[in-house]
């Protein structure tokens, strides 16, 4: 992926310079043990949540495989989530991130990226989306998977986070970064504007042909640019996915809701109380 931008000349890099940004961000990625175990954490409190009291050998070994499993995919989505820190790693290696209005991708060259963290987000919102239709089902089954209501909604939150800082978080930073740049640049539009007033004035003025064939090239080429500079999108993806994105998180928390309304009491209210129980400051 660094190389195809630097190959767009959005990364202005030399090959040495790329190698550096490589190692720090692996560097970077390192510290996803920190978020796994953050996740294993999280695990471990929603089988107390669920458990705390019938916790046997059996659910005990249970438990033991969960906590594992939730380390081993907390640290696949710490390095996703570590991934979205590139500018900070530009910054480190002292690397510019520059737009391009005249490539064809329709990000201004930085469509890669906004591939890449939109993919990220579509795997890290997984656990959500499971979490999500549990919490949101669970209420209309009864008895049934009660115990996990709670473990549930604890996690639901946790999740929603994970998938936002793996992809809402980079994507907004980067989409400050190309509001910046199109801001400078629209300072040059203006320029180009006046000289294509200029030149339309000295069109209608050239009685040689071929004068005003050169100059009207000229002019075309201008009137182009400048509606690459006017139009430069300020977002690695487009609107149509944004929107997909916002409408898909609406609904993980909407969810929750709907289960208050299928009959059961505030999760939030069953999730804050067995916390109090579990850590014994409540009845």
């Amino acid at each position: 992926m660094l190389h195809r931008l630097a190959d767009r000349e959005v990364l202005v890099a030399t090959a040495e310079e790329l190698d550096a940004l490589w190692k720090r961000l692996q560097t970077m990625k390192g510290r996803a043990h920190l978020v796994a175990a953050f996740a294993a954490a999280l695990m471990t409190v929603a089988f107390l949540l669920a458990w705390a009291d019938e916790l046997g050998a059996g659910k005990g070994v249970l438990m033991a495989v969960e906590v594992v499993s939730s380390y081993g995919a907390g640290y696949y989505l710490g390095r996703m989530v570590l991934n979205g820190r590139i500018l900070r790693a530009l910054r480190d290696v002292h690397i510019e991130l520059e737009v391009q209005p005249e490539h064809p991708d329709g990000a201004a060259g930085l469509k890669i990226l906004g591939d890449t963290f939109f993919r990220q987000a579509a795997i890290a919102g997984i656990p959500a989306v499971y979490l999500a239709f549990w919490v949101g089902l669970i209420p209309a089954m009864g008895m049934m998977y009660r115990d996990w209501a709670v473990p549930y909604a604890f996690l639901l939150p946790f999740a929603i986070a994970f998938e936002l800082l793996a992809a809402l978080a980079p994507l907004y930073l980067i989409h400050r970064e190309m509001a910046r740049q199109k801001a400078k640049r629209l300072a040059d539009a203006d320029g180009i504007g006046r000289e294509i007033i200029d030149i339309r004035q000295a069109i209608g003025q050239v009685e040689d042909p071929k004068e005003a064939e050169r100059l009207a090239g000229i002019l075309k080429r201008k009137v182009e640019y400048y509606g690459l500079l006017e139009g430069m999108p300020t977002w690695p993806v487009g609107k149509a996915n944004r929107q997909r994105f916002a409408v898909g998180n609406l609904a993980l928390v909407a969810l929750p809701i709907v289960s208050r309304w299928l009959g059961d009491e505030s999760i939030w209210t069953k999730v804050y109380t067995r916390l109090q129980e579990l850590l014994a400051l409540g009845p």
